[in-house]
């Protein structure tokens, strides 16, 4: 019985073996077809097989292997569409299912890359074709061929990109279509592209691979992408030599320039490789290799500091921070740059985030941010950032759109103090040349020594005098010439008084402690009479345009002397008179200050609020719900 069943077996399993081998050769009848593109031919044996599942399964494999549909003329030809109809009417498609939207991932089989594919190229015929009669496929079909095909051809897209990237290869109708390369590939771009059409190409195909296949990255583009970074890090050691002839991809071509000198020659090569080496980085996840170059650091540094480049200096600040020699030479470098005592560079963010990057070096947790220990050494760390929370502070008055963090009183106080103990001859230099009228201080001067509004006044008054004269009216211009002028003869004679005090080693308040003093000064003003308060110091008249009327009641005061005494009640209405405009001025710029000090208060308070919600969550205080206010 045993014998028996074994042969039975074998005469079963022959049966099959010459039944599948005849049913291959009916379905290999195909394969000529579809290699000379025969699409009649193929609707022809797809209708005569219909109903047999696997042949016309066999034959739907053969057809997978070949590009059968490869542009959107194609999809839409008239052939092609009932070469399709025949193959999703076979019984094998009306098996597994050729509606794409209900397909899942896993289940992906080759008449389903067959119809995703027509069903994609279709969709981008009727696109570019909108009044073209062929019927559009349905939007949800649409969409699905794309995740079918992305599930399928990932594999092939990247080695056809990373093609295009390292040789400059034309990649196929489909990855032109998928990947939005084909309008580059225009006659009318590839003429204003001219020699540059390889390169640009090439550049976008590595953007496309480092963004969208970044955990599938062909390892021959990998390869390539280091073979020229290591090229242009041996050509940047020697800048007169020929090695940027071997770079291998388009897209990393080095192109020399006419008379360039070897330094800017190098600069270059070190941008191009730092690019590079970030860009392999990001695609690999290796550490870069840029720390490893000082020779390439420092260019690249000089040049991102030339053209203030922020986010280069964070980069490289970045890369090398465990670099405490280099991160130390950029630091002195940084802080002679004059970078952070410009209220116009502080309004960028990136400002804000190189000094954090340098404070998080290991250079940076050394030094610390304020001077310690018994000398207090002051380092150029504590220069940029006692000179930038002093800029922050003023940037903060000034109602800017962009928020920066508001420096807390102490924080001001401890920066003025670093700054005072380092700079205050050059500040007297500053000051010295702005009243002998040979330019403008620095913007750090102007906020320490209390010279920023009087020099936003001469521009507002400037500006409202151009505004003047293009409208014609020239005596009010020339009356807001006049006020300008002013001023700057006040800030003349301030800077003078200003520098004379530093000689005598006079110590003057925070910025901000100025500030409210000023403000209890001019209210004192404002609401008490004449002779019931101190007079102030001359700085603060010209700083607040008071002079003119303190020198008017001055001299009423000594007419008032030596005139005789019937004349009291004409020197008491002219003292009224100066008083009530004295009164005036000082409220109205008592109220200028109050709305700045207001608006810093603001922004403190808005700052806090997270910490101050964090600590009552902690404490198990919640502050209670307001009710929403009605009409």
């Amino acid at each position: 019985m045993g014998l028996f069943q074994t042969i039975r077996q074998w005469q079963d399993a022959r049966h099959e073996r010459k039944a599948h081998e005849r049913m291959e050769k009916l379905a290999a009848q195909i394969v000529p077809l579809a290699e000379a593109r025969d699409f009649r031919g193929m609707k022809g044996l797809l209708d005569k097989y219909r109903y047999s599942q696997d042949i016309a399964c066999l034959m739907t494999e053969h057809l997978a292997k070949h590009d059968l549909i490869r542009t959107p003329e194609e999809a839409a030809d008239r052939e092609v569409l009932a070469m399709m109809e025949s193959l999703k009417k076979s019984d094998h498609a009306l098996r597994t299912g050729v509606r794409l939207a209900y397909i899942p991932s896993d289940s992906i089989g080759a008449i389903h890359r067959i119809v995703a594919m027509h069903t994609f190229l279709l969709d981008e015929y009727r696109n570019s074709h909108p009044e073209s009669e062929t019927p559009r496929p349905e939007r949800s079909d649409a969409n699905s061929a794309k995740r079918i095909l992305s599930c399928c051809r990932k594999d092939r897209d990247a080695r056809e990109l990373a093609m295009l990237a390292v040789h400059g290869t034309e990649p196929s109708e489909y990855v032109k279509l998928r990947y939005q390369l084909k309008e580059d590939y225009s006659i009318l771009n590839r003429i204003c592209q001219g020699e540059n059409f390889e390169r640009v190409l090439s550049g976008k195909a590595a953007d496309i691979l480092e963004q969208k296949f970044e955990n599938n990255l062909p390892q021959d583009f990998v390869t390539a992408m280091k073979h020229d970074r290591e090229v242009l890090r041996l050509f940047a050691s020697k800048p007169d030599s020929d090695r940027h002839l071997r770079i291998f991809a388009p897209c990393n071509r080095f192109d020399l320039q006419p008379r360039e000198t070897p330094e800017d020659r190098r600069v270059r090569i070190a941008e191009a490789y730092a690019r590079l080496d970030l860009r392999i980085a990001r695609m690999t996840g290796e550490k870069p290799l840029l720390p490893c170059d000082v020779f390439l650091n420092k260019p690249l540094f000089e040049e991102a500091l030339r053209r203030k480049d922020y986010f280069s200096l964070c980069d490289l600040v970045r890369l090398n921070r465990d670099n405490v020699p280099l991160v130390r030479e950029w630091t002195g470098q940084l802080a002679g740059a004059h970078l952070f005592d410009d209220i116009q560079e502080t309004k960028n963010p990136l400002l804000g985030s190189l000094v954090d990057q340098l404070n998080i070096t290991r250079y940076g947790q050394e030094t610390g941010i304020i001077p310690g220990g018994k000398d207090k050494e002051v380092s150029p760390l504590h220069l940029i950032n006692a000179c930038y929370t002093v800029m922050r502070h003023e940037h903060s008055l000034r109602l800017a759109r962009v928020e920066l963090p508001v420096p807390t009183p102490e924080e001001l106080r401890t920066a003025v103090q670093v700054l005072d103990s380092a700079r205050r001859g050059t500040d007297r230099d500053e000051l010295r040349r702005t009243f002998a009228g040979e330019g403008e201080p620095s913007d750090y001067v102007k906020v320490r020594y209390g010279l920023s509004d009087s020099y936003q006044k001469v521009d507002y008054l400037l500006d409202m005098s151009v505004k003047e004269i293009l409208a014609d009216r020239l005596p009010s211009a020339a009356s807001l010439k006049e006020k300008a002028d002013k001023v700057k003869e006040n800030i003349r004679q301030m800077a003078g008084s200003l520098a004379q005090g530093i000689s005598e080693g006079k110590r003057l308040d925070s910025p901000l402690d100025t500030l409210c003093k000023d403000k209890e000064m001019l209210d004192v003003i404002a609401n008490r009479h004449w002779g019931e308060y101190a007079v102030p110091d001359r700085n603060f008249q010209l700083r607040y345009g008071l002079e003119g009327t303190f020198d008017a009641l001055h001299r009423i005061e000594q007419r008032r002397q030596s005139e005789q005494p019937d004349l009291k009640i004409h020197f008491d209405f002219l003292t009224s008179q100066q008083e009530n405009e004295l009164r005036h001025e000082a409220s109205h710029e008592s109220e200028r200050i109050g709305d700045k000090l207001s608006t810093l208060a603001y922004h403190q308070r808005r700052e806090n609020a997270p910490k101050a919600d964090e600590e009552m969550k902690k404490g198990g205080q919640l502050p209670p719900k307001q009710r929403k206010p009605t009409i």
